[in-house]
């Protein structure tokens, strides 16, 4: 995560050399990948940044919890091998960013599932797990934002970032079932009966304020005003 030297509160000058963040490698994946489809878009030859990016993309496989269906958040060094982090400390934005920027590498990678139908499957499973360990639901169990993770969801606390984090990895596997020719699991992404895709955007953002404050399990979460559909993220 940083260079040997770099301050750390823990006063060891190699904390963070000695961590690999999942989101970070997840985040230069993308760059990577990005800039090869730029340089092939423009009629070049590359290979290079492809093959950066198929090496991170080699790493990240192997943070992903098959078990759990979840990306573990990192792993640390503790001087003589590294060490997967544990589910425990589980960060919603390793998997909701990987499926944002590594949907189309989950979907063409047998690591996934035998079949694209397989793949497509587990993709589910990954945002059924995330919202079990980073949901928050209101009063008649409708999703209306992203904790940062477990240990902050029992806060009731919403992440505006990771809310919003999230509903694009709903908007592209909705595109992806879209492709698939399943309209119905489409339109269930896209909105549908989940409470996130429904009342879009601005939902978030009305019950973010309390960012950083505990928000107690029985506040009453506010509706969209009437009018506001049209700030929904999928149009």
């Amino acid at each position: 995560m940083g260079p040997v030297g770099q301050y750390s509160d823990q006063g060891d000058s190699s904390f963070y050399w000695n961590l690999k963040s999942t989101e970070n490698n997840e985040s230069a994946l993308a760059f990577f990948d990005m800039l090869h489809q730029t340089i092939i878009v423009k009629g070049g030859e590359e290979t290079h940044y492809s093959q950066v990016a198929d090496g991170i993309w080699g790493w990240l496989k192997t943070m992903y919890n098959q078990e759990e269906h979840l990306f573990m958040r990192g792993a640390r060094f503790d001087g003589k091998q590294w060490i997967r982090d544990e589910v425990s400390v589980f960060a919603t934005d390793t998997t909701s960013w990987a499926v944002s920027a590594a949907l189309n590498r989950i979907l063409a990678d047998s690591f996934f599932g035998a079949t694209p139908q397989d793949r497509l499957a587990e993709v589910e499973a990954m945002l059924k797990a995330t919202e079990e360990q980073s949901g928050i639901y209101n009063n008649e169990g409708k999703l209306v934002g992203m904790s940062f993770g477990p240990q902050t969801k029992f806060s009731g606390i919403i992440s505006i970032e990771w809310s919003a984090h999230y509903l694009l990895a709903l908007l592209h596997v909705a595109q992806a079932f879209e492709k698939a020719g399943d309209t119905a699991k489409a339109q269930e992404y896209r909105g549908g009966n989940r409470g996130m895709g429904r009342c879009g955007i601005h939902l978030v953002f009305s019950v973010g304020k309390g960012w950083g404050k505990p928000l107690p399990a029985s506040r009453q979460w506010r509706e969209p005003p009437t009018g506001t559909e049209r700030y929904q993220l999928e149009r």
